[in-house]
């Protein structure tokens, strides 16, 4: 079964990962980035702790998900976006 960041991702290549806050604790909350321009999926996702999502308001996501722990808080997944049957970071 895809997990939630794959099918919010519409199923693409991960194409960065980085940090945007330093936190020790697991995250609660998964914020799905806005839409690629170029096709299904969002651009970006970011786990964060609620405190975090206050503090990161500025970063306007699609929709905020119940997260479990499944990464610290902070981490931004970045998604390549897809042109035709490949795809480009």
């Amino acid at each position: 079964m895809p997990s939630i960041a794959q099918e919010l991702s519409g199923h693409r290549d991960l194409g960065g990962l980085r940090t945007v806050v330093e936190c020790p604790f697991k995250a609660t909350v998964l914020r799905e980035g806005p839409a690629q321009d170029s096709g299904p999926g969002a651009a970006w996702l970011v786990y964060l702790r609620p405190v975090h999502t206050v503090d990161l308001d500025g970063w306007h996501g699609a929709a905020d998900h119940a997260d479990n722990g499944t990464m610290p808080c902070g981490i931004v997944l970045d998604y390549l976006r897809s042109i035709g049957f490949g795809t480009v970071g």
